[in-house]
């Protein structure tokens, strides 16, 4: 199979490969196989629909098979297809959980988050982020989902602290580009909190 792609023969890699899980009874294997194919026609073939639906026949041979959940979840994000993604973000969370990878799991909580949240589930959203966060994420994509998640569910001062980290770790030119949008944010919450002097400060900046 290398060989052959290697020479760009990618028609005759698929018709092998596909030939090979036909004739396997083992459904691992066909899994395997299926994913494979997927990578081929994503990679080399520019099909990322085949790929979506050889991913998608792979896991009803073997549900939890790794790499065809990996691969698939991706191509679900990249296609806004959040609800599609949920279930496979899921069970690579468990499996980071059980291996004990602790990046990989607060990884799989952040991308949960986020798809549940755009699909407007923004309680669970939130619970998603705090967890994501709990276990060691806590780059800008969090903090500022939890202080918009925050405010929006009334909690002011948990949104201030959320914010106020979320800002700290911004450059002068992310500064530049968003910090007027986030400065009149951070005025807002400190104005809802009592502070006027704070809230001018921000504003100021704005």
């Amino acid at each position: 199979v290398d060989l052959l792609i290697s020479t760009g023969k990618f028609d005759r890699v698929m018709e092998f490969l596909l030939r090979r899980a036909r004739h396997s009874e083992d459904e691992q294997e066909q899994a395997r196989l299926l994913t494979r194919m997927a990578d081929v026609s994503r990679e080399h073939l520019d099909d990322q629909e085949n790929a979506v639906e050889l991913l998608e026949a792979a896991l009803q041979r073997a549900p939890r098979y790794e790499p065809a959940i990996a691969t698939l979840s991706t191509l679900y994000l990249e296609r806004e297809e959040w609800t599609k993604a949920l279930p496979l973000l899921e069970i690579q969370r468990e499996n980071a959980g059980k291996s004990k990878h602790t990046d990989q799991e607060a990884e799989a909580l952040k991308l949960m988050g986020r798809c549940l949240r755009l699909i407007g589930r923004t309680d669970d959203a939130l619970a998603y982020y705090r967890a994501a966060y709990d276990k060691g994420a806590d780059d800008r994509t969090v903090l500022r989902a939890l202080g918009e998640l925050n405010l929006a569910a009334g909690s002011i001062d948990v949104a201030a602290t959320y914010f106020g980290r979320y800002v700290e770790g911004l450059s002068n030119e992310e500064l530049a580009a968003e910090g007027s949008e986030v400065f009149s944010t951070m005025a807002s919450i400190q104005q809802a909190l009592g502070n006027e002097e704070a809230a001018q400060e921000w504003l100021e900046q704005a």
